[in-house]
């Protein structure tokens, strides 16, 4: 079970940074969850365990160069980023000591990744 957990936390590295940013703390509540699947009866109603655990991370800032990016989808880039904001994912801010390049690919549905 502690494989799982850490194996969770190694994927959910950058949510974490997030959540550091946004909580501008250095040691923060995760919460994780598994659902375990009755296997022999293939019952499918979920069983949820929960862990709690601390991550203390030393918040030291990391400032990354902005990238080029195609003229061709800059209006789209500005009204995913403006919708981001809307809905409180995103908070504009005038300087912050850690930056992080945006970079957009097109998904098969036409949205943003």
């Amino acid at each position: 079970m502690e494989q799982q957990i850490a194996e969770l936390l190694r994927q959910n590295q950058e949510l974490i940074r997030a959540l550091q940013i946004r909580d501008h703390s250095s040691s923060h509540k995760v919460t994780v969850q598994f659902e375990k699947f009755d296997e022999e009866n293939e019952n499918f109603d979920s069983l949820i365990e929960r862990f709690e655990t601390y991550l203390d991370v030393q918040n030291v800032p990391i400032a990354n160069r902005a990238k080029g990016s195609n003229i061709a989808l800059k209006g789209r880039v500005e009204n995913e980023i403006d919708r981001l904001e809307r809905e409180g994912i995103m908070e504009k801010v005038e300087s912050s000591e850690w930056a992080t390049p945006i970079i957009h690919s097109n998904s098969k549905n036409e949205g943003y990744s």
